[in-house]
């Protein structure tokens, strides 16, 4: 075996066991290590699943769901007692769904909600301190919130199986990395109370809609893309980044970024105007001036964030694989030189790598790393096809 060649083996032997599932169920982090390993395996003798070409995919699959069931009890648990008294962003979200399944309107049900958080007396009084309307009709829709946390199961799932085709058969074996790793971070958000926070809605619908664009599916993908930013408004940034990219290199895919754009900015201009009554639209409300800051810090931050079930978190893991992605961009834009601009999964990744580093407060949004995280992820599996193949895919 050749040197270039046992560095490759062993950076997927560290993906695998870095991204085995760290839970204090022994079961399920032995089942998660064994797997992973298998994985590793597959990817590093290059073997050819004839038969059960599906077999990695449905075995992180099990992984994922066996685990999430046997280690759900807390947050359902919690979901249960919250109304009790919550100081957490998430529950006051699923209250607002709550209220409205109970008839209230949206400005009553989130300024009842704000009223019922210990931590608040009121309402923000700030345009952006009010969430987009979106993500809570739609759990409002669902019976109770049981469902709406297995709806957040099946989306996790259906956005592992889109990492996995996103992937495949562009980089062969090396496509099934991107579930596995994406695999311990969606077990967090299931597992714990964070899975309400919106940014993981608005991005699953983002990830399958990248998979859509790249099948060329565009009409599914334009839908897909616009729940994603009226859903989360964070989701815009890669559509203005990339819409810019294809003004200056391909017009004529200009439309369909430009479209989605213009329909957000009314959605969003009708949002305010709703709110006329009940907050300041000045501007500094209006550009969420409270929020610019950012810098290296809030970067750490979010790459700290939704590690806790790996298995090197002690060693700042997130950090290490940004190291390898920042690296491996660095030399195939070196060889590439401006053609990686097309890939909208590249330029959304380092859209809000480059906008976390003047927007955002360290203290309260390290959890915006759900925005871009995945993001790296989805990535991890081209960048190691390149040295092999030459290209990008």
């Amino acid at each position: 075996m050749t040197f270039g060649k046992l560095i490759f083996a062993a950076i997927i032997i560290f993906l695998a066991v870095s991204a085995s599932i760290r839970t204090d169920n022994t079961t399920i982090f032995y089942l998660s290590l064994i797997v992973n390993l298998f994985i590793a395996a597959s990817v590093i003798f290059n073997l050819d699943f004839k038969t059960f070409k599906n077999l990695p995919i449905l075995l992180i699959f099990l992984v994922f769901v066996v685990g999430v069931t046997l280690t759900s009890s807390g947050i359902l648990r919690q979901l249960g007692e919250y109304k009790e008294g919550y100081k957490f962003d998430g529950f006051l979200f699923l209250n607002v769904a709550n209220l409205i399944r109970d008839g209230q309107n949206y400005k009553d049900a989130y300024s009842t909600a704000f009223e019922e958080d210990i931590r608040f007396e009121t309402a923000p009084t700030d345009a952006w301190g009010w969430r987009l309307p979106t993500i809570f009709y739609f759990w409002s829709f669902l019976p109770n919130d049981f469902l709406v946390w297995l709806t957040f199961v099946i989306l996790a799932l259906l956005a592992l199986f889109s990492a996995f085709k996103m992937n495949f058969p562009g980089t062969g074996n090396l496509a099934i990395l991107a579930p596995m790793i994406l695999a311990p971070y969606f077990f967090f958000g299931a597992t714990s109370e964070w899975f309400l926070v919106t940014e993981w809605w608005g991005l699953f619908f983002f990830i399958v809609g990248l998979l859509f664009w790249q099948i060329k599916k565009s009409k599914i993908a334009w839908i897909l893309f616009l729940i994603s930013v009226i859903t989360r408004e964070l989701f815009i940034v890669p559509i203005l980044a990339y819409f810019l990219i294809t003004v200056i290199f391909e017009r004529k895919k200009a439309v369909f970024f430009g479209s989605l754009i213009i329909i957000f900015a009314l959605f969003l201009l009708a949002h305010f105007l709703n709110l006329s009554d009940v907050v300041n639209l000045n501007l500094a409300s209006v550009t969420a001036k409270r929020l610019w800051g950012g810098g290296w810090q809030q970067i750490q931050q979010t790459l700290a964030f939704g590690s806790a079930n790996f298995l090197f978190i002690n060693f700042r893991v997130f950090a290490l694989y940004a190291l390898l992605v920042l690296i491996g961009f660095g030399l195939i834009f070196w060889r590439i030189n401006f053609k990686i601009l097309k890939d909208l999964t590249f330029v959304s990744f380092a859209s809000f790598f480059i906008l976390y580093l003047v927007f955002g407060t360290p203290r309260w949004h390290e959890y915006w790393g759900i925005t871009y995280i995945p993001l790296m992820f989805l990535l991890i599996p081209r960048i190691l096809n390149f040295p092999i193949s030459g290209k990008w895919e």
